[in-house]
């Protein structure tokens, strides 16, 4: 239902989406949508999915300055219960941000689950890339009563590549295991390479 707006809008008005998949379930995406004579705007879109819970909104605008596109995105979560996709009940909150274009993009995200023992969880981090690297920082973890840091970088420029490390303290396995006393620490190194016509090929090393 788009019409006449106010400038920089030329036209914009709330608008739907719809799709459904083969085993009939809905996804609807809805909100405002405005158009200007340079970019795309969209404002309050709500994801909804049958059988899914929680509320998803997004914030965004697609702009072309020069030609080539530039994206800003906002996404907010409220309460999302993905048990009809995972078969364990979550809570899901937080935001994620993401700007740029694909030759050049940053974003970064804050995620927390609500739950108890070792569904409490909470996630933050950043993440950089470009049509040939993507790299993801996490700046402060939580899980098991301890924190958790980090750092992945995928390369696709050729062959595929991937490697991370992974730093955990003061992890308390008698969350999950009552009868175990202690704290746990952990340093994990990975590096795996593959084509695309091989399986991958790589290690861990976990102390």
């Amino acid at each position: 239902d788009l019409g006449k707006s106010s400038l920089p809008e030329q036209i914009a008005g709330r608008t739907s989406f719809t799709a459904v998949a083969t085993d009939g379930k809905r996804t609807e995406l809805g909100g405002t949508l405005g158009l200007t004579k340079h970019s795309i705007r969209f404002r309050e879109f709500h994801l909804q999915r049958s059988g899914l819970k929680g509320i998803i909104k997004a914030t965004g605008e697609a702009s072309f300055p020069d030609g080539s596109p530039f994206y800003k995105l906002r996404s907010t979560v409220s309460h999302l219960d993905l048990s009809s996709e995972i078969r364990f009940k979550t809570d899901i909150s937080g935001t994620a941000e993401f700007s740029g274009s694909p030759s050049d993009y940053t974003g970064r995200f804050s995620l927390s689950n609500a739950g108890e023992t070792w569904k409490s969880a909470a996630i933050t981090g950043s993440l950089a890339g470009n049509n040939r690297k993507l790299s993801l920082a996490l700046s402060q973890t939580t899980w098991l009563k301890g924190n958790i840091a980090g750092a992945l970088e995928m390369n696709f420029e050729k062959d595929t590549s991937l490697r991370g490390s992974l730093r955990a303290t003061r992890l308390d396995p008698g969350t999950l295991f009552p009868e175990w006393e202690g704290m746990l620490n952990v340093t994990a190194r990975g590096e795996f390479h593959w084509k695309s016509d091989t399986p991958p090929a790589g290690h861990v090393d976990i102390r």
